[in-house]
């Protein structure tokens, strides 16, 4: 899945100088790379890096942006130059995985014009339903005291008191794969640092806690999981051990999985004082505790991409008073949207419920509050949903064919989205000194190919056994198998897991009578079964070509014609319905061959025959 990270922060960019900022979020442009890392929790693909300017660098100036990983600048990289103001790479994707550190890079050459920037990326997940929550602080760490931190922030200067710290989570999921990183080992001996992912200010039962001690900079829980639901309050519990004598920095990520894929979060809070008589505007997602609302909205201002935002959850420190109220709106390009939350009288929480709107490519993004009758003073801490709808499943295409009596060449297409492919293409050639090799290549993009090759020969004893496993994302794999019993059977294997299960299995069979059989199986809370069997005696060259369509009315199709000297043409439909039961196991005799599985009558009420 896609999740849109925002990025901005009102300070003038250097001119002279290679600066660097946080990819989530946004603080003052550092000297010291370090000081602006977040950690990388899941595999994925970074990409769609975008910033906009508050005004030109001017001619023959021009501003560089990178994205780095581990402090290295990669190929995910722009110029704004000249009259331009805003700029970007669509055409890289950057691969990361747990435990890489990123960064922004800003890069000025011939003393551009002072500017602001705002900028957005877009990260792609391995799996799906899987986001980033992305942290961090060049505050260093109290060797004496247990402090607290906002789980998804830039510049995390620690309080004592939690509650200045909260966050909101605007719906449910769990929180996972949770790294931590120091700028230096905690010291010597029993010296350590302990850090706690909390939900509503307590530690979960077989939550996430990482321990760092001394001799080492890194840590990493990927076991335990903390689940969590809309409106539950999250931060980080940072705890010395043993009073260390090292007060290093601290960098984190996690990864939050939403119950519905396409949803990442975005979490915000400070502890600056609402204002009680005057709109003000923040930033959506967090780049530091305490960073105060603005009466000049660009000033608050963070840059998004295409997406749809819902699901506001905002939490008071204190409720507003009888008949008091704050009203909390996400502003895109300066202007309201439908995404409204209210808080009233007596209550400390308020969300926008089914509201939603449509955020456009460069838009900018930021929080208002907007008081009435002069509320209660208090502090404000949220959260809201980020949606990208997931890839839909597509068709399965498969094509057979046979060339003479000693080839098979087959080709299979899995499409996942409209724009992307899965490709796969092996060859499995039988020669006369019984080598038989095949080679299984999957395509996932343009920036990423996934491949699993293996070649086996047949011995004179006729065992040949051979697994190819291609893992796409955790929940759905693909896997592919291929087996040869005997001298004469060649066996090929396809199942995808997925929300319904769809299992393929062909199976050719190349002897003597030049048979081709085919057979899919689909096995759900439906059963469903369908066999293809086509005979050719005439001649060696025999083309197949099948169709596997799982779509919501539990359908599977399978096409297969032949082009050879006696024309084959034939269509085969299974259908499992609640109220129909199709029989098989009828013979069809149809342009003098025999196809089985399924009866005449079905076929003339398809319409294939009359």
């Amino acid at each position: 899945m896609e999740q849109v990270i925002l990025g901005g922060y009102y300070y003038v960019l250097d001119r002279i100088n290679t600066r660097y900022n946080s990819l989530s979020g946004g603080f003052v442009w550092a000297t010291s790379e370090a000081d602006r890392y977040q950690i990388i929790s899941t595999s994925g693909v970074i990409k769609k890096l975008r910033v906009k300017l508050s005004g030109s660098p001017g001619v023959g100036c021009r501003y560089r942006f990178t994205l780095c990983i581990n402090g290295n600048p990669t190929a995910l990289t722009f110029d704004i130059e000249d009259l331009a103001i805003s700029g970007g790479d669509m055409v890289h994707g950057i691969s990361v995985a747990g435990g890489n550190t990123v960064t922004i890079q800003s890069d000025p050459n011939n003393n551009p014009a002072a500017r602001r920037a705002t900028w957005t990326s877009v990260f792609e997940s391995s799996a799906p339903k899987e986001s980033l929550l992305l942290g961090g602080s060049y505050t260093p760490l109290s060797n004496s005291a247990i402090e607290f931190g906002q789980l998804s922030t830039t510049v995390c200067a620690y309080n004592v008191s939690e509650s200045y710290m909260y966050q909101v989570c605007p719906t449910n999921g769990i929180i996972k794969n949770f790294y931590v990183k120091l700028s230096e080992d905690p010291g010597t001996s029993l010296d350590a640092y302990r850090f706690t992912v909390r939900v509503n200010g307590n530690d979960p039962l077989n939550g996430l806690v990482i321990s760092i001690g001394a001799n080492s900079t890194t840590g990493k829980d990927l076991i335990h999981i903390v689940n969590v639901s809309k409106g539950d309050l999250l931060t980080i519990k940072f705890e010395p051990l043993n009073s260390p004598s090292a007060t290093p920095d601290a960098y984190w990520g996690a990864t939050f999985e939403a119950d519905i894929d396409g949803e990442s979060i975005i979490l915000g809070g400070t502890n600056d004082d609402l204002n009680i008589s005057d709109t003000e505007y923040m930033t959506l997602q967090s780049g530091v505790y305490n960073l105060s609302w603005k009466a000049a909205e660009a000033e608050r201002w963070q840059l998004a991409q295409t997406c749809t935002i819902k699901k506001l959850y905002v939490k008071l420190t204190t409720n507003p008073g009888a008949a008091k109220k704050y009203d909390f709106t996400v502003r895109i390009a300066g202007s309201g949207s439908n995404v409204t939350a209210e808080v009233s009288g007596l209550s400390t929480t308020g969300n926008s419920g089914i509201l939603e709107d449509s955020v456009n490519f460069d838009e900018y993004l930021d929080l208002e509050s907007d008081p009435t009758n002069g509320p209660i003073i208090a502090d404000a801490h949220w959260g809201l949903v980020s949606y990208i709808p997931p890839p839909q499943s597509k068709d399965l295409f498969a094509k057979f064919e046979t060339q003479a009596t000693v080839f098979l060449k087959g080709i299979l297409i899995i499409k996942h989205t409209a724009t992307d492919a899965l490709k796969a293409v092996f060859t499995i050639r039988q020669s006369s000194s019984a080598a038989l090799k095949s080679i299984f290549i999957v395509r996932h993009s343009s920036n990423a190919q996934l491949k699993a090759v293996f070649t086996a020969s047949r011995s004179s004893s006729a065992t040949l056994k051979g697994i190819s496993i291609v893992r796409y994302i955790a929940t759905q794999d693909l896997y592919a198998v291929f087996e040869a019993q005997g001298a004469a059977y060649l066996y090929a294997k396809f199942t995808t897991q997925a929300a319904a299960d769809l299992a393929g299995i062909f199976i050719v069979r190349h002897t003597a009578t030049k048979d081709l059989y085919a057979k899919f199986e689909l096995a759900q809370w439906e059963e469903l079964r369908g066999i293809l069997i086509t005979r050719h005696t005439t001649t060696k060259d025999l083309y197949g070509k099948l169709e596997v369509r799982h779509t919501a009315t539990k359908h599977l199709y399978a096409k297969f014609e032949s082009q050879a000297t006696a024309q084959l043409k034939g269509f085969f439909v299974v259908r499992c319905c609640n109220f129909e039961e199709v029989a098989a196991g009828f013979r069809v005799t149809f342009e003098g061959w025999v196809m089985q599985g399924i009866n005449a009558e079905v076929l003339e009420v398809l319409g294939i025959i009359t």
